[in-house]
């Protein structure tokens, strides 16, 4: 039987057996893409696809073209790789959103004061700093002593072979790693009483997220936690001092909450932070640590070309992520991709992917619409497989004071996710099942594997006293 053959635009008109895409999106820079390809069988169900490195051009399989052209795209480093040059445009978020550009370097405010301070100008919880192998000694000495707090948390869900899946991080420095041992060291000092409630709020706190609207320089922290034994969704908004740190609420006043954030960006933003969560709520002041990261990712995409598998909605989603590379300034395409991720000491970690697309309607006019797929941040002890389900956020509106499903949304189309792989340090790697049409099209998939971009952080900054 002869192959299918995929038409990609992108790459300089050849016809190519299978495809693999690869997109590099930058929230406050550039969007760089780069694709590649290679065969496929006809209806053979996707391989897994290796987790993206982030920020890595792709190198081009055999026989693939890379894309190239400097019309509307300047030709960036890296062999094969094209940088979209947006700048602001990617800083600037839909209505009822918080503006995601971090401040230009050098910015000063109308009294002539830095909007972008250096984290060299604040006082450090630890002025000494410590190397690598002094910040793993002193945590291989606190669980030798017994840990006050586990670093691996064993979840509630057990992975497809049944076996036990532990929280883990998602960045590629060691905040968490310290974090844990000041946490630990704090905790030595305190009675078991305080000892319980602290680790009994760790324990109900999820995927928590921070914002800052650097135009005003206000701020939102968004997380979500057990009080008096209800889920309690917490959103508390505020201003970012001078030296990068972001604290709300009150202990003496209701709701009794209070919360400080210090961003952890050597290059002044807040894609990374480290929070502290204090509840009074109960009557006995409660104390959680934990880490949030919102960041750009690469989107790796592996699956069958449009119209192999006879779905309508399966080919839509894949022509987006397919018109993504070839015209990513066009119509009909996923325009930011980001990672959020939290970690709390003691506790869960969680992520959330969030594509947002720019996308038209049947006549042509602008319907922007996003897919967030949401989970546990879990894996095994040895491996970095697993398979467990993951959430589709669903698309509703209200209407007349009655929240209800909105019709022809992305989100709507995919009927299950799952989550494959999980490396603890920011690479995901998550399948998509679209939902059948017909009783003669399939169950088609894809594969997408989610890469942070990581930004250089420094030390820890807020106090334990």
């Amino acid at each position: 039987m002869r192959k299918p053959f995929l038409k990609n635009r992108g790459l300089a008109g050849r016809s190519v057996p299978r495809f693999y895409v690869q997109a590099i999106f930058a929230l406050a820079a550039a969007l760089a893409l780069t694709t590649a390809a290679c065969s496929k069988q006809d209806g053979a169900q996707p391989a897994p696809a290796a987790p993206a490195k982030p920020a890595a051009a792709a190198t081009p399989a055999p026989g693939a073209t890379p894309a190239g052209g400097r019309s509307e795209l300047d030709k960036g480093s890296g062999t094969g790789a094209t940088v979209h040059k947006r700048g602001e445009d990617l800083g600037t978020t839909n209505v009822g959103r918080v503006r995601e550009r971090e401040p230009d370097p050098g910015a000063v405010d109308s009294e002539g004061k830095p909007l972008n301070p250096m984290v060299e100008s604040v006082v450090y919880y630890d002025p000494s700093g410590q190397t690598p192998d002094q910040l793993f000694a002193k945590k291989a000495n606190i669980e030798l002593q017994g840990a006050l707090l586990e670093e691996m948390i064993a979840s509630d869900i057990r992975g497809a072979n049944g076996e036990d899946l532990y929280y883990t991080g998602a960045g590629e420095d060691t905040l968490r790693e310290q974090l844990y041992v000041l946490v630990n060291n704090y905790q030595a000092r305190l009675d078991q009483e305080t000892r319980d409630a602290n680790k009994s709020l760790a324990q109900t706190i999820q995927l928590s997220s921070f914002e800052v609207d650097w135009q005003s320089r206000s701020a939102m922290l968004q997380f979500s936690y057990m009080a008096n034994g209800k889920k309690a969704k917490v959103t508390m908004e505020g201003a970012v001092n001078e030296v990068m740190q972001f604290e709300v609420g009150s202990l003496s006043r209701t709701p009794f909450i209070r919360a400080d954030v210090a961003c952890m960006d050597l290059t002044g933003g807040c894609k990374s932070v480290q929070i502290r969560v204090q509840d009074r709520r109960e009557g006995r002041l409660r104390t959680a640590y934990m880490l949030a990261r919102k960041t750009s990712a690469t989107l790796f995409t592996e699956g069958n070309r449009p119209g192999l598998s006879q779905n309508p909605e399966y080919d839509r989603l894949m022509q987006i992520l397919l018109n993504t590379v070839s015209n990513p300034r066009g119509a009909n395409v996923v325009d930011r991709l980001t990672l959020t991720t939290s970690e709390t000491i003691g506790g869960a970690s969680n992520f959330a992917i969030t594509m947002d697309m720019n996308l038209l309607n049947q006549h042509g006019r602008p319907a922007p619409d996003m897919v967030q797929i949401t989970g546990p941040l879990v894996k095994p002890l040895m491996s970095d497989d697993l398979n467990i389900a993951a959430v589709v956020s669903p698309a509703l509106t209200n209407i007349g004071g009655e929240i209800v499903p909105v019709e022809g949304r992305i989100a709507e189309v995919i009927r299950d996710v799952r989550l494959l792989k999980n490396n603890g340090r920011g690479n995901l790697q998550v399948e998509l099942s679209i939902r059948k049409t017909t009783i003669d099209s399939n169950v088609d998939r894809i594969i997408l594997s989610i890469g942070r971009i990581h930004s250089p952080t420094g030390q820890l900054r807020l106090r334990f006293d």
